[in-house]
């Protein structure tokens, strides 16, 4: 799964918006070319500097990950 996926349906979650997340440690660009796939995967600082402006822990968006992935899977076995 990707990081812009597991990003996406967090934001989804909790009612955020990408502009919602910037900060000093992560720009408004940052965030953008994670979506467009120019950033695949987040250094681990920017990672979770995310997940904390996101509220929450890295385990709660692993979750959202592990869940994603599963409901991928599902949908290519159909």
């Amino acid at each position: 799964m990707s990081f812009a996926n597991a990003l996406d349906r967090a934001l989804k979650i909790k009612g955020l918006k990408p502009a919602d997340i910037v900060s000093d440690d992560v720009s408004a660009s940052y965030i953008s070319k994670i979506f467009t796939g120019r950033i695949s995967d987040p250094t681990w600082q920017k990672a979770l500097t995310i997940i904390k402006a996101l509220d929450m822990t890295v385990d709660e968006f692993r979750q959202i990950e592990i869940e994603y992935d599963s409901s991928e899977a599902n949908k290519k076995a159909r």
